[in-house]
């Protein structure tokens, strides 16, 4: 749940600019909705991250035969 706030400071924002005026349960709305976006996103990149060490972790390199 997003602070009271950082909800007014959204919707600062949206006013000022993008011209858009919304209620208070719908800056709520809009303010929740981003925070659960970017929760998955950094899941996500966490989850890739983890993944791509893995795969790294038994990557080993060529040697040369000289």
């Amino acid at each position: 749940m997003v602070s009271q706030p950082l909800l007014l400071e959204l919707a600062n924002i949206l006013k000022e600019d993008f011209g858009i005026v919304l209620s208070s349960a719908e800056v709520s709305e809009v303010g929740n909705t981003l925070v659960e976006y970017y929760e998955i996103l950094g899941s996500l990149y966490h989850n890739q991250k983890s993944n791509q060490n893995k795969y790294e972790l038994h990557i080993r390199p060529a040697v040369a035969n000289n």
